[in-house]
């Protein structure tokens, strides 16, 4: 395989791993799951929204898929995942989201490079009027004006990490490092988190009460009484007369009503004839 091939095989690869071929969210069968000890049931849990944007990693060695993968599982299933060329679509599904689901909550997350992108497109959409609770950066490259006033920021950054943030909250966790950051359990407890307090966020809605979690099982019913069959004449036997009881020596014998008595039988005279 010569040069070209080589770079024609690289250029197909980083296209399938970038911009909007891998835009999506995926939902896991878990969703359905209580989050921890949270009472929050799930009809709630299906309004909070996570928009993840990835930064110059694009194959995703640090594994921010493995964190989107754990937030599904803890029962949040609207979960995006997007690359920085996937800006102009985020901000133009969040609207859509919010227009078919005025009781949506936002979270949105970004990983290095992704600040600049993520940024201007939080300010926006809060300038819309769309509920973004928090925008969490990790290990952040770029500059984030404007946004104090708008939305909490939370940075989570490695121990090697040496760009300095200004935001809301900055915590370091000194156990990952960058390529490790976005799997570690502490941003995977912290994401998870932040979606719950979202999803306590939630106004009601419409419709019936929701139930809160635990649910208790419904007693079963008491089995109702089991209606036997009507009785069915069994039909005569050949050999009944050898299953018949025999009566006891004090046991009269049953007469029967419609045979005539020997005292009503009339005399018949006998003619002898040789």
């Amino acid at each position: 395989m010569n040069a070209k091939h080589l770079l024609g095989v690289g250029t197909l690869l980083a296209l399938a791993n970038s911009g909007c071929v891998s835009c999506h969210y995926k939902a896991q069968p878990q969703f359905l799951a209580a989050c921890h000890s949270s009472t929050v049931p799930s009809p709630v849990r299906n309004h909070v929204y996570l928009f993840m944007m990835n930064g110059s990693d694009v194959f995703d060695f640090a594994g921010l898929t493995t964190l989107r993968d754990k937030v599904c599982e803890a029962g949040f299933p609207k979960v995006y995942y997007a690359q920085r060329a996937d800006r102009r679509w985020y901000e133009l599904e969040m609207r859509r989201v919010y227009l078919a689901d005025p009781a949506a909550r936002f979270v949105v997350l970004g990983m290095g490079t992704a600040t600049d992108h993520l940024v201007p497109l939080v300010v926006g959409v809060v300038e819309d009027g769309l509920p973004v609770d928090q925008l969490i950066l990790l290990d952040p490259i770029g500059t984030m004006a404007g946004t104090s006033s708008s939305v909490p920021v939370t940075v989570l950054q490695s121990r090697s990490w040496s760009h300095s943030a200004s935001a809301s909250e900055n915590v370091t966790m000194m156990e990952a490092s960058h390529f490790g950051l976005p799997a570690s359990a502490p941003v995977v407890e912290a994401v998870i988190s932040q979606m719950i307090a979202s999803a306590q966020q939630v106004g009601p809605l419409e419709g019936p009460r929701l139930p809160a979690l635990p649910l208790s099982d419904k007693p079963a019913p008491l089995p109702r009484p089991r209606e036997l069959p009507p009785h069915e004449a069994a039909k005569p036997d050949a050999w009944d007369f050898l299953k018949r009881g025999v009566p006891s020596g004090s046991e009269l014998l049953p007469y029967p009503a419609e045979a005539p008595r020997l005292g009503d039988v009339p005399a018949i005279p006998v003619s002898r004839t040789k």
